[in-house]
């Protein structure tokens, strides 16, 4: 389980894997192994939370409706 402030589910999921790419483009442009492997790091976290994101936004869409469970069952009874 990853623990995350509250301010990062306002965070949109590709942002990660957009700073990935920056820091990477700009530690292989100034031949500085550092920001690159950094960026390397950040790429493959922003990845990994984009495909999180995804699953889970999937997992809610396929759950049923958590709001007013009883209204499932109406006119069954």
């Amino acid at each position: 389980m990853i623990l995350r402030p509250v301010w990062w589910n306002r965070v949109p999921a590709w942002t990660l894997t957009a700073l990935g790419l920056v820091f990477t483009a700009g530690g292989l442009l100034l031949t500085d192994p550092i920001p690159a492997v950094g960026g390397i790091v950040i790429l493959v976290a922003g990845c990994l939370g984009w495909i999180q994101h995804r699953a889970a936004s999937r997992l809610v869409a396929a759950s049923p409706d958590t709001e007013n469970p009883g209204r499932r069952w109406a006119g069954r009874c």
